[in-house]
């Protein structure tokens, strides 16, 4: 999990504006079991405490008054607040804190005699920062229905995190984070237990340079839109260094490399639009599709130590790009596409049930397989320098980890396996190495025209037909299996 290095806002004092914030007061009340906070224009610091489920503390920080007083405070009695908590903090650079103060469990049992948990928010909590460089932490609560953030514009911070003195935060239906435009922050992450989102954890990020990490969470389903500009999006486990304790959360992957931390029980969509954008997704379990779409721009995608139950897709749009894909189960298909550029596709233990199919567009593109897929940390490294996307140490540190080839024993692990295999890399000069592949049924490759190479076509499984088609130009054949038929290596050039 990406933490970054900078403090809180909400730890800042701001004296300067004290003053002025004198004229000004949040107003907080309870109308027909609703709890209900009103900001002002000024630049307002709020914390909420929780104190058992349904009853809360409010009180104003750094100056910030309350109901008329410096500082005031608003505590809730009990059976006071029955439905939602409604906060509108309209404007300003404004801080909001929300977290456990006390540990309640409620004393109702289900049908096999366990305690169940009450939740501290009854109902929906719905939390409007408007405009302005905004900063909000929920830590360690829990919501029986919906959460709702919007930050409005600016330059904002979210963190949604299990790291509270009780645990994580757990959310009965939705949680839905939207921080507008400028560059923002988004951290959702567990403690010692997972967060858990019943239905949809939804984050919208729009223009700007932003950052999400997403971690130790048990999800329904996730969706992440950071919109155009540069965006890094992490959701993955980010490994401490090499011999240090990791929590287990879940069973381990057929690599045994590194715990499961992010489970989605539906399907994962990632879509950073236009700019140069990174995106990682790994030790992750998800039962439904993953799809992640970066759009035009220098990209980087990284997919490793991860099962997806449904269909892989990940399509990257024009300029030149960088895929990684790396010990990753696909339950049905799994469909790669680059679009015009010079991309770069490296795969280390992709195992594919159904059909794989990878299109480069056009372009001078390389493709790679193989285990071990030797320096592939350094291409990703190197690709994020060329494309500026300023990877945050602990993601840098965390990469051999996530990258490790897979190891399976005694046994054999293609580099790449399916039922069907069809590469396409388009016009231009492509380079292909392809180490150890497996399929069942049928394998095409089609190097497209202009001078193309292909180094390496071997296979530790061989199905029904395989074909390898160099186009027009001046091609390169390396080493290829003898039961490979080879068409259009119109000028062959035996390496």
């Amino acid at each position: 999990m990406y933490r970054p290095n900078r403090p809180l806002k909400h730890s800042r004092l701001r004296f300067e504006s004290l003053e002025d914030r004198r004229l000004l007061s949040i107003t907080a009340w309870v109308n027909d079991g609703n709890l209900i906070i009103r900001g002002t224009s000024a630049d307002d610091s709020v914390a909420i405490f929780v104190l058992e489920p349904g009853v809360y503390s409010v009180v104003g920080e750094n100056g910030t008054m309350l109901n008329g007083e410096v500082e005031g405070q608003l505590t809730t009695n009990p059976g006071e607040v029955y439905r939602d908590v409604k906060i509108d903090l309209r404007g300003g650079d404004d801080n909001l804190y929300i977290g456990n103060g006390l540990l309640a469990i409620s004393q109702e049992e289900d049908g096999n005699g366990e305690q169940l948990a009450e939740s501290d928010f009854p109902r929906d909590l719905k939390i409007k920062m408007g405009s302005g460089d905004d900063s909000v932490m929920l830590e360690g609560v829990s919501v029986a229905r919906d959460t709702e953030i919007d930050t409005g514009d600016g330059f904002d911070e979210v963190f949604v995190t299990g790291e509270g003195p009780f645990g994580a935060n757990w959310f009965g239906d939705d949680l839905k984070i939207d921080t507008g435009n400028h560059a923002d922050l988004v951290v959702v992450a567990g403690g010692e237990s997972l967060l858990f989102v019943k239905k949809e954890l939804k984050i919208k990020t729009g223009s700007g340079d932003d950052t999400v990490s997403v971690d130790l969470v048990d999800l329904g389903r996730l969706s992440i839109d950071t919109g155009n500009d540069s965006d890094l999006v992490v959701v993955s486990s980010l490994p401490v260094d090499e011999g240090e304790e990791q929590n287990d959360f879940g069973t381990e992957q057929f690599t045994g490399e590194l715990p499961t931390t992010v489970f989605v029980e539906g399907n994962v969509s990632i879509d950073t639009g236009s700019g140069n954008d990174g995106v990682g997704l790994g030790t992750a379990e998800v039962g439904g599709n993953v799809k992640i779409s970066t759009k035009a721009g220098l990209d980087g995608i990284v997919v490793a130590q991860s099962f997806i139950a449904g269909d892989l897709q990940i399509k990257s749009g024009k300029h030149s790009d960088f895929v990684a894909v790396s010990a990753v189960e696909v339950g049905d298909d799994a469909d790669i596409e680059t679009d015009s550029g010079d991309d770069s596709v490296g795969l280390q233990g992709l195992l594919v049930s159904d059909e794989f199919e990878l299109s480069t567009g056009d372009g001078n593109d390389t493709v790679n397989a193989a285990i071990p897929l030797v320096g592939l940390v350094e291409q990703v490294l190197d690709f994020a320098d060329f494309a500026g996307l300023g990877l945050p140490d602990e993601v840098v540190e965390a990469l051999p980890a996530i990258l490790a080839p897979p190891e399976v024993g005694q046994g054999f692990l293609p580099s790449l396996g399916a039922r069907e295999i069809e590469i396409e890399t388009g016009s231009g000069s492509d380079w292909a190495a392809l180490v150890d592949l497996a399929f069942t049924e049928e394998f095409e490759l089609d190097l497209g025209k202009h001078n193309d190479t292909l180094l390496a076509l071997t296979f530790i499984l061989f199905g029904e037909e395989a074909e390898a088609s160099g186009g027009s130009g001046r091609d390169a054949l390396g080493d290829v299996d003898a039961d490979v038929v080879v068409k259009r290596f119109e000028d062959v050039v035996i390496l």
